[in-house]
């Protein structure tokens, strides 16, 4: 015999409801969040079904800790997506009623009537990249906001100098803005006094040289010392908050590379032009072969977002499906955002990306669209080379769009269709 526990979590606690033979699924006293209530949960329902021989709990996306926990408690965990979720809760009855115990009870009746994959425990490596990846992006994101504050600072107070710092993450322009971090300071100080200062800073003479300039179109007399001192004191927190999530995200890449330089999976990724180490290990969480093989080529582009989705409905006088392609935007923003950097490193780097990106232009696609077709072909080419376990071969590629005649495949050039000497 088997159960199905369904559960609605909370950051805090769960509700739980039980379906189990041909009857309704019903509630039961769910748990607070430990592993010792969680086991509890499971031991009594296997007090009210003695007979159970597989306990499944049906449990949305989006709580691994939960997940976590009841399958060391020993239950068979499925996680769903909410969205499904909701759509199956929504077909049981058209009440619109909702709350946590019918919640738990549809999610129970979803693993009772359908055929749910079986959610099984990462690898320790996996588990270890993927935690140190979301780290990476979260403290990345941080950096980007302070950078952003920073230089919304600088616009608003020290405009002749922001135009000129492309990049606030440079360790000579933190130097710079230690020193002189509002028009006030720069009047204080010489040509000769800021040269010594920066000395060995790593700046380039032609930049100090604009920096100079900046300076002397930045002069602002009717800031006095006091509001420089609190101006100044802002810029100040502002670069060190930027140099500490530098730091940061200096090392756990630091990490990453050391936790991944012996991985094969990582080598192979690394073997396509536009793919290095960060974008190697983001394509490894998603799920491009470190635990399990892909079985086909489309999974990873449905979960990356590459993949488009149509929408229509019915036929034209021509018989053609009413409707078009568009955008999966189910994917998450992560999904989305390495879908769209890949194929922008695969136009620049690769020819024929480059060639499909003219194209897609040409037909009027914006470049985001030409991305992600890009990004879909790419993660096609990628998830046959961990099954084959085979480099990248870009002649090889080329040579196979020009046998199927992809026309803006006709102009690029292989070694075989290049004259000899």
């Amino acid at each position: 015999m088997e159960v199905y526990l369904g559960v609605d979590w909370s950051a805090t606690e769960v509700v739980c409801a039980v379906a189990a033979r041909a009857n309704k699924p019903h509630a039961i006293k769910g748990a607070k969040r430990t592993l010792e209530a969680v086991k509890e949960i499971i031991e009594r329902v296997r007090m009210l079904y003695p007979e159970v021989e597989k306990i499944h709990v049906v449990i949305e996306a989006g709580a691994p800790g939960w997940v976590e926990m009841f399958h060391h408690a020993g239950a068979v965990v499925h996680v769903v997506d909410p969205k499904q979720a909701k759509a199956f809760a929504e077909s049981l009855g058209s009440s619109g009623a909702k709350d946590d115990k019918r919640d738990a009870g549809s999610l129970a009746e979803m693993g009772r009537s359908r055929k749910i994959e079986i959610w099984r425990p990462r690898s320790e490596l996996y588990q270890q990249l993927d935690m140190l990846s979301t780290e990476h992006e979260a403290v990345t994101a941080d950096l980007t906001a302070s950078k952003q504050r920073l230089r919304a600072c600088l616009r608003e107070r020290f405009p002749s100098l922001e135009v000129l710092l492309i990049d606030l993450g440079y360790g000579w322009v933190h130097r710079l803005l230690r020193l002189v971090p509002t028009p006030f300071h720069g009047r204080k100080m010489t040509r000769d006094q800021i040269a010594e200062a920066m000395r060995g800073s790593g700046a380039r003479k032609e930049s100090l040289e604009r920096v100079y300039e900046a300076f002397a179109a930045g002069d602002a007399p009717w800031l006095t010392e006091a509001m420089a001192r609190v101006q100044a004191q802002r810029v100040g927190r502002l670069v060190e908050q930027i140099a500490l999530l530098s730091q940061q995200v200096a090392s756990i890449e630091k990490e990453l590379d050391q936790l991944t330089a012996e991985l094969d999976l990582r080598h192979l990724l690394e073997s396509v032009g536009g793919i290095a180490m960060k974008m190697a290990i983001r394509l490894i969480v998603f799920g491009i072969g470190l635990d399990e093989v892909p079985e086909d080529r489309d999974p990873l582009g449905i979960l990356l977002g590459a993949s488009p989705v149509f929408r229509g409905s019915g036929k034209d006088r021509k018989g053609q499906s009413k409707g078009r392609a568009v955008m999966r935007r189910a994917a998450n923003h992560g999904a989305k955002s390495t879908t769209y950097l890949l194929g922008r490193q695969a136009s620049l780097q690769l020819d024929w990306a480059a060639a499909m990106y003219r194209n897609a232009r040409k037909r009027g696609q914006s470049a985001a669209t030409a991305y992600r077709r890009i990004a879909r072909c790419l993660l096609r080419i990628l998830t046959a080379m961990v099954r084959g376990g085979q480099p990248y071969d870009n002649d090889r590629y080329v040579a196979s769009l020009q046998r199927h005649g992809v026309a803006w495949g006709m102009e690029l050039t292989t070694p075989s269709s290049t004259p000899a000497d």
